[in-house]
Protein backbone atom coordinates (compact mmCIF):
# COMPACT_ATOMS: atom_id res chain seq x y z
CA UNK A 1 0.00 0.00 0.00
CA UNK A 2 1.18 3.64 -0.43
CA UNK A 3 0.79 6.57 1.13
CA UNK A 4 -0.91 9.27 -1.05
CA UNK A 5 1.43 12.60 -0.26
CA UNK A 6 4.61 10.62 1.00
CA UNK A 7 7.39 10.82 -1.74
CA UNK A 8 8.44 6.87 -2.07
CA UNK A 9 11.78 8.20 -0.73
CA UNK A 10 9.78 8.85 2.50
CA UNK A 11 8.57 5.62 3.19
CA UNK A 12 10.21 3.83 5.81
CA UNK A 13 8.44 3.86 8.80
CA UNK A 14 11.26 5.44 10.92
CA UNK A 15 11.97 8.29 8.45
CA UNK A 16 7.84 9.37 8.51
CA UNK A 17 8.24 8.64 12.37
CA UNK A 18 10.88 10.85 12.98
CA UNK A 19 9.55 13.51 11.19
CA UNK A 20 6.12 13.55 12.13
CA UNK A 21 7.19 13.84 15.74
CA UNK A 22 9.45 16.69 14.73
CA UNK A 23 8.35 19.86 17.40
CA UNK A 24 8.74 23.82 17.47
CA UNK A 25 12.11 24.45 16.33
CA UNK A 26 13.19 20.86 16.41
CA UNK A 27 16.46 20.43 13.53
CA UNK A 28 17.90 17.94 11.63
CA UNK A 29 20.69 17.02 9.70
CA UNK A 30 20.71 15.89 6.12
CA UNK A 31 24.49 14.36 6.49
CA UNK A 32 26.56 12.21 3.50
CA UNK A 33 27.90 9.19 3.82
CA UNK A 34 31.38 10.45 5.31
CA UNK A 35 29.72 12.54 7.96
CA UNK A 36 30.42 11.42 11.55
CA UNK A 37 26.46 11.06 12.23
CA UNK A 38 27.21 8.92 15.38
CA UNK A 39 29.74 10.84 17.10
CA UNK A 40 27.36 13.47 16.90
CA UNK A 41 23.65 11.96 17.22
CA UNK A 42 22.35 8.99 18.65
CA UNK A 43 19.32 8.80 16.50
CA UNK A 44 20.33 7.92 12.64
CA UNK A 45 18.49 7.16 9.98
CA UNK A 46 20.28 5.42 6.97
CA UNK A 47 18.87 5.92 3.47
CA UNK A 48 20.34 4.88 0.23
CA UNK A 49 20.00 8.07 -1.98
CA UNK A 50 21.45 11.39 -2.20
CA UNK A 51 21.31 14.24 0.00
CA UNK A 52 19.70 16.30 -2.94
CA UNK A 53 16.72 14.25 -3.35
CA UNK A 54 15.98 13.18 0.34
CA UNK A 55 15.98 17.22 0.90
CA UNK A 56 13.49 17.74 -1.89
CA UNK A 57 11.02 14.61 -0.81
CA UNK A 58 11.42 16.16 3.20
CA UNK A 59 10.34 19.66 1.80
CA UNK A 60 7.68 18.01 -0.13
CA UNK A 61 5.70 17.50 3.70
CA UNK A 62 7.72 19.82 5.71
CA UNK A 63 8.27 23.57 5.56
CA UNK A 64 11.17 24.71 6.81
CA UNK A 65 10.95 27.85 9.74
CA UNK A 66 12.01 30.44 7.70
CA UNK A 67 12.76 33.64 9.75
CA UNK A 68 9.57 33.06 12.28
CA UNK A 69 11.72 31.74 14.82
CA UNK A 70 14.77 31.04 13.58
CA UNK A 71 17.22 33.48 11.57
CA UNK A 72 18.87 30.33 9.47
CA UNK A 73 16.72 27.33 9.09
CA UNK A 74 19.33 26.10 6.18
CA UNK A 75 22.57 25.94 7.20
CA UNK A 76 25.15 23.89 5.23
CA UNK A 77 28.91 23.14 6.30
CA UNK A 78 31.55 25.63 4.94
CA UNK A 79 34.56 24.44 3.13
CA UNK A 80 37.52 23.69 5.68
CA UNK A 81 40.24 26.33 5.41
CA UNK A 82 43.04 24.09 4.40
CA UNK A 83 40.75 22.96 1.60
CA UNK A 84 39.50 26.53 0.12
CA UNK A 85 42.55 26.06 -2.24
CA UNK A 86 41.31 23.38 -4.02
CA UNK A 87 39.45 24.97 -6.59
CA UNK A 88 37.85 22.31 -7.85
CA UNK A 89 36.25 20.58 -4.33
CA UNK A 90 35.26 24.58 -4.07
CA UNK A 91 33.38 24.59 -7.39
CA UNK A 92 31.88 21.15 -6.37
CA UNK A 93 30.77 22.57 -3.28
CA UNK A 94 29.21 25.85 -4.64
CA UNK A 95 27.29 23.77 -7.08
CA UNK A 96 25.97 21.56 -4.14
CA UNK A 97 24.98 24.76 -2.59
CA UNK A 98 22.94 25.86 -5.55
CA UNK A 99 21.51 22.64 -6.42
CA UNK A 100 19.95 22.73 -2.22
CA UNK A 101 18.97 26.58 -3.01
CA UNK A 102 17.13 25.25 -5.95
CA UNK A 103 15.51 22.89 -4.06
CA UNK A 104 14.22 24.92 -1.13
CA UNK A 105 12.76 27.71 -3.66
CA UNK A 106 11.24 25.11 -5.47
CA UNK A 107 9.63 23.81 -2.41
CA UNK A 108 7.87 26.64 -2.06
CA UNK A 109 9.73 28.96 -0.11
CA UNK A 110 11.28 31.80 -1.41
CA UNK A 111 12.28 33.34 2.05
CA UNK A 112 15.22 31.07 2.93
CA UNK A 113 19.06 31.67 2.16
CA UNK A 114 21.24 28.73 3.26
CA UNK A 115 23.76 30.35 5.54
CA UNK A 116 27.54 28.22 5.82
CA UNK A 117 29.37 27.87 8.84
CA UNK A 118 32.77 26.50 9.74
CA UNK A 119 33.10 22.52 9.54
CA UNK A 120 33.30 22.77 13.53
CA UNK A 121 30.70 24.97 14.25
CA UNK A 122 28.72 22.89 12.42
CA UNK A 123 29.46 19.17 14.21
CA UNK A 124 28.56 21.51 17.38
CA UNK A 125 24.88 22.55 15.89
CA UNK A 126 24.71 19.07 14.71
CA UNK A 127 25.02 17.54 18.33
CA UNK A 128 21.42 19.50 19.16
CA UNK A 129 19.83 17.92 16.49
CA UNK A 130 16.83 15.20 16.92
CA UNK A 131 18.27 13.40 13.94
CA UNK A 132 20.64 12.51 11.41
CA UNK A 133 19.39 11.32 7.60
CA UNK A 134 22.76 9.63 6.59
CA UNK A 135 22.70 9.42 3.11
CA UNK A 136 24.79 5.95 2.07
CA UNK A 137 25.34 6.98 -1.35
CA UNK A 138 26.32 10.80 -1.61
CA UNK A 139 29.75 11.77 -1.18
CA UNK A 140 29.56 15.27 -2.18
CA UNK A 141 32.00 16.92 -0.10
CA UNK A 142 30.85 19.38 2.49
CA UNK A 143 27.31 18.32 1.28
CA UNK A 144 25.65 18.51 4.90
CA UNK A 145 23.33 20.17 5.61
CA UNK A 146 21.26 21.63 9.05
CA UNK A 147 17.53 22.23 8.57
CA UNK A 148 15.38 23.94 10.98
CA UNK A 149 11.69 23.11 10.87
CA UNK A 150 8.34 25.11 10.52
CA UNK A 151 6.07 24.67 14.13
CA UNK A 152 2.84 24.79 11.64
CA UNK A 153 3.30 21.87 9.60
Amino acid sequence: MSLKGIPPVLCSPELIGALCELGHRDSIVIADKGFPARRVCQNVISVSVGVDVILDAILMVRSLDFLRYTPHPAIMMKVSVADRRNKELVDVYQRSKERKQAIIKHSGDLRTNIDCIEPKEFYEAAKQVRFVVQCLTDSTPYGNLLLTFSPSD
